[in-house]
């Protein structure tokens, strides 16, 4: 038997706003899905300091033996996120033999953090995530997602809503309302702010926020928060396909998301966890619809296959790396 769990249910609010016994419930949801996480509050990241932990910190470990704790960077809606990942959960609980249980971040930070900590084994998380982890606790990238071409690259869309007449380029954003991503987002943050600055657009040149998912990029922009934003080519190209969006320029292609571990995962759990990411081939047997909005489409290549000296170049800039 499966132990997959994930304690979280999408409602529609509008059709229960006077249910007294609705809000009663959904408390009780959200209440398990901090539970979920586990009590401990964390802070954003001090990016200047980067001090590792010790790893003799034995307060930190997961005691379960067979039990890997996953999680995630919060892409699109969280219920979406899960439902791309549980094919991947179910087959790695089948190759590997180990027991598989996801934690739901409440933000980027978050999940940085309870990768760095022990609280969770392995993260599906984007390479910024995983190298401020590696830069703060010692979590280091196994394994990089391969794209539809079977390359370990995705790429960063500046997006505008659909029917949009006063944005025709990057430079048409200067003095715009602006959202991008997470500030820890590679694709909602690091890349698009490259490409404005490429453009000759800098953040004093905009009146900008941050958000909490992808996701949440669309729905400020198609709701008139915000006049463009930033978010990851995969859901860029369904918004668009639907009409609801247009996207404004694409970036060249950067490395994709990981497959990162916590220092605290033994060698031997993650040489097999990384053994059978390997042999992961979505095109052989593997049934999900949902599969191809992942960064991991056509499944994984080894990070030592993955150079990511740009990109690198990019985070001691944009975070004040030492």
């Amino acid at each position: 038997m499966s132990s997959f769990s994930i304690c979280l249910r999408q409602f529609s609010l509008n059709k229960v706003k006077k249910n007294i016994f609705f809000y009663f419930f959904l408390y009780l949801i959200i209440f398990s899905l901090v539970a979920c996480n586990g009590n401990e509050d964390f802070k954003e990241i001090d990016l200047s300091k980067t001090q590792k932990i010790s790893i003799s910190d034995k307060n930190l470990k997961n005691v379960d033996n067979n039990t890997i704790y996953v999680g995630f960077d919060l892409r699109w809606e969280p219920t979406e996120d899960v439902a791309f990942y549980m094919p991947l959960i179910k087959y790695l609980e089948a190759k590997t033999g180990f027991n598989y249980k996801i934690k739901v971040p409440r933000n980027y930070p978050d999940n940085i953090h309870m990768l760095g900590k022990g609280s969770i084994d392995i993260s599906l998380m984007g390479t910024v995530s995983c190298l401020l982890s590696g830069s703060k606790y010692g979590s280091y990238p196994i394994v990089f997602g391969l794209n539809g071409q079977s390359q370990p690259y995705y790429k960063g869309a500046i997006i505008k809503k659909a029917g949009n007449k006063t944005i025709n380029s990057l430079k048409d954003i200067k003095h715009k309302k602006f959202v991008f991503g997470n500030k820890y987002s590679t694709q909602g943050y690091l890349i698009p702010r490259k490409m404005l600055e490429d453009a000759g657009i800098y953040l004093k040149d905009l009146e900008y926020e941050f958000s909490d998912s992808h996701k949440d990029v669309v729905n400020k922009v198609v709701n008139g928060f915000a006049d463009a934003g930033a978010i990851q080519d995969k859901l860029a190209f369904k918004m668009a396909e639907e009409g609801i969006l247009d996207i404004v320029k694409l970036s060249k292609p950067f490395p994709s998301s990981t497959v990162c571990v916590s220092p605290y995962l033994s060698s031997a759990k993650k040489n097999i966890i990384k053994a059978a990411l390997l042999e992961f081939n979505p095109k052989n047997g593997f049934k999900s619809d949902l599969w191809k909005f992942t960064e991991m489409e056509n499944g994984f290549t080894d990070a030592e296959n993955v150079r990511f000296g740009d990109l690198m170049s990019l985070i001691n800039k944009y975070y004040n790396l030492k």
